[in-house]
């Protein structure tokens, strides 16, 4: 049987913080059906959903989270801009932008220090 991801869960230590962040800095849509204190959905276009639940909130018996322990790519279409635009909105970002095997990206992180790799694939 086929699999596909369906949700991208990361734990975080703050719900809200963690929310206000992505729909800032991504402009990802909450989905408010699926949202609580410790639980909020989020979405993305043409993306699995992006889960945040609070590390805080119970998770199942031998089971342990590390916020920040988790790296999410982001492909984009202007990379420059995107850099520009998470400047001003003051994303911490730890590498300029710069070329790797085919792609140019950068690094930033969200407030419990997940990595964000921001690339745009140069397409021969």
């Amino acid at each position: 049987m086929p699999l596909k991801i369906g949700t991208i869960m990361l734990y975080v230590s703050d719900v809200a913080r963690s929310k206000e962040f992505y729909t800032r800095v991504l402009n990802a849509k909450v989905l408010p059906d699926f949202a609580s204190e410790g639980f909020a959905l989020l979405q993305l276009p043409d993306s699995p959903p992006l889960a945040l639940f609070a590390v805080s909130g119970g998770l199942p018996p031998g089971v342990s989270a590390t916020p920040g322990g988790f790296e999410l790519d982001l492909e984009v279409e202007d990379l420059e801009a995107t850099y520009k635009d998470w400047e001003e909105k003051k994303v911490e970002l730890i590498t300029e932008i710069f070329g790797q095997g085919g792609v140019r990206l950068f690094y930033g992180k969200d407030p419990d220090g997940h990595l964000l790799a921001v690339y745009h694939q140069d397409r021969a």
